[in-house]
């Protein structure tokens, strides 16, 4: 769960909040994420998300059916979707940048 709110005022008792469901389970040696649609009026700043999913080294992602292009690292400040998979010191990994805001269903294979 992502929420989010101007954390100065009551303002969110009346909606001017953000919040944002993710939910993931393993799935045939992958993994299955799924974020639901923002609830709430508040904008944040926000802009992508970057799940990181340990245990799984992918060989293909993708978001809502269509495939994410593979890169070597993930750089802050970038907001293109892409994925990256490589070990590090806890083992296996797959990172994710998506945009924030919107629907997504990630399949990591």
């Amino acid at each position: 769960m992502y929420y989010d709110d101007d954390g100065n005022t009551y303002a969110c008792e009346k909606g001017a909040y953000y919040r944002q469901s993710i939910t993931a389970v393993e799935a045939n040696g992958g993994a299955q994420i799924h974020i639901t649609a923002p609830q709430g009026a508040y904008q944040p700043a926000l802009r992508t998300y970057v799940v990181r999913v340990h245990g799984i080294r992918a060989s293909a992602v993708t978001v809502s059916g269509s495939s994410l292009p593979r890169v070597m690292q993930l750089h802050e400040g970038e907001s293109n979707a892409a994925y990256a998979a490589g070990n590090d010191r806890f083992g296996a990994f797959t990172a994710v940048r998506i945009p924030a805001g919107q629907v997504s269903n990630i399949a990591i294979r």
